[in-house]
């Protein structure tokens, strides 16, 4: 039984892990001492369209994650007994002394445990930065770059000259009004190429959020194409995604052996999908620092 759990994961891992490619680039700290240079235009520009909640005054927030059918799978594939509904809680603050603290809770499982939790954590630590977005400059402070075309489309190349940060050359590109559009890197035989589309609402006061992003990983004999559809809803003065809808759509390249020799290649595709809910936002009611630095 815990066999199937472990496949299971493994399974929708697939559906995540791409997204936990983009968090490790667009969420991480500068690690290479500020150059100095001068940030590309498109890039302060693009920061400064997107809406960003810390900058309109959120410091604190509670709120709760549900995975449609979660629930139902963990209670046919593991012998919890009397499992009611298992669901996140999320905990978040931010402030001088700090710095930015998360904390993820899983309610409604047994105590114990705790391999499973962990399991469930990663499926969706990665999409906070859904929920807090980071700065574009911090993934290419430090960075060197100059202007590209390819066939008809214009690019921003950086490089990192430590190859600290990024060991393989990154373009991007902006749309007239300045967000980024796409964002591309090969890394020996793989491409990883995203894209992005933008919403506006009354409350982002004329700035955007990200509407739909799309991630491409392609190699030579397998591809996976992951897409998050985000909804979003109105919470006191903010805006907040309470629904994230993922498909997920991998293909790979199946060779047959007959007699020790291989026939003909064949291409086989498999489509996943998975539905995130988020709800009960509690914004800046101090919640959330007291949770993950007094555990009440």
């Amino acid at each position: 039984m815990k066999k199937k759990f472990i496949n299971y994961c493994l399974l929708v891992l697939i559906t995540f892990m791409i997204m936990s490619r983009h968090e490790n680039v667009f969420g991480q700290d500068p690690q290479v001492a500020k150059s100095g240079a001068k940030i590309a235009d498109e890039v302060t520009l693009h920061d400064v369209k997107m809406f960003d909640p810390k900058a309109n005054g959120l410091r604190d927030l509670v709120f709760e994650l549900r995975m449609d059918n979660l629930t139902e799978i963990l209670k046919s594939n593991y012998p919890f007994g009397k499992l009611t509904e298992v669901y996140y809680k999320i905990f978040w603050f931010n402030d001088e002394a700090n710095g930015e603290n998360w904390q993820i809770d899983i309610y409604g499982l047994p105590n114990g445990y705790e391999e499973i939790k962990a399991d469930l954590r990663k499926l969706v630590m990665h999409k906070m930065e859904f929920i807090i977005p980071k700065k574009l400059t911090s993934l290419v402070d430090g960075l060197v770059y100059e202007p590209v075309s390819i066939g008809q489309k214009k690019y921003l190349k950086f490089i990192d000259p430590t190859m600290s940060k990024i060991t393989s050359d990154l373009l991007l590109a902006f749309d007239g009004s300045g967000k980024l559009t796409e964002y591309l890197t090969k890394n020996n035989e793989r491409q990883l190429k995203m894209t992005f589309d933008y919403i506006s609402m009354p409350t982002f006061n004329g700035k955007f959020a990200v509407k739909r992003h799309s991630v491409l990983n392609e190699g030579p004999k397998n591809s996976s194409t992951v897409t998050h559809s985000l909804e979003y809803g109105p919470f006191g003065t903010f805006h907040m995604p309470v629904k994230i809808t993922i498909q997920t759509q991998n293909k790979f390249t199946v060779v047959n052996v007959k007699n020790g020799k291989a026939e003909k290649e064949k291409t086989q595709t498999q489509d996943l999908s998975s539905v995130l809910r988020l709800s009960k936002y509690e914004i800046n009611t101090g919640k959330g620092k007291n949770k993950i630095l007094h555990g009440k």
